[in-house]
């Protein structure tokens, strides 16, 4: 493996790791202070779109967004190191960072573990490894062309 992709693993980790930090910090907080931090993220998409979302799409899109990117590191954690089918893998370890998310949260002051919130969670994870799995082809497609380009010459 080059040093170039050893640092990019390196820093796709590190970064991982911090998401999910964050993840469990913010599942970390009882339900008043986690309402008016979505209160207060509402308000101000209120004010710079003049769009007002309800608490429960805010919450939603959110947990929805923090396993898309979960999932596009994870992906890109196990392409990196050649694992075959690598989405099965980063997925399945979104998924279960998503169960304990949830059965975390069952001990937290007002808060409550929800299957509704795993399936949401799985359904940002899919989607981030079919962003992954997109940007790879599209890299693909372009060193090919770039590749025929180069031997035509």
């Amino acid at each position: 493996m080059s040093k170039k992709r050893i640092l990019l693993l390196i820093i796709t980790c590190v970064l991982a790791l911090v998401l999910m930090g964050v993840i469990f910090w913010l599942s970390n907080q009882p339900a008043e202070e986690s309402a008016e931090m979505s209160n207060t993220l509402i308000a101000k998409i209120y004010r710079l779109l003049g769009v007002f979302l309800p608490e429960v799409v805010v919450r939603k899109l959110a947990h929805f967004c923090e396993f898309l990117l979960l999932a596009f590191l994870y992906s890109n954690i196990f392409y990196l190191i050649k694992a075959k089918k690598w989405y099965v893998p980063a997925f399945s370890l979104a998924v279960l960072y998503a169960v304990t998310d949830e059965i975390h949260q069952l001990f937290i002051p007002g808060r409550a573990g929800m299957v509704i919130d795993v399936f949401i969670d799985a359904l940002g994870a899919a989607s981030g490894i079919a962003i992954y799995f997109l940007i790879i082809k599209i890299i693909h497609s372009v060193r090919r062309k770039k590749n025929v380009r180069n031997t035509s010459v």
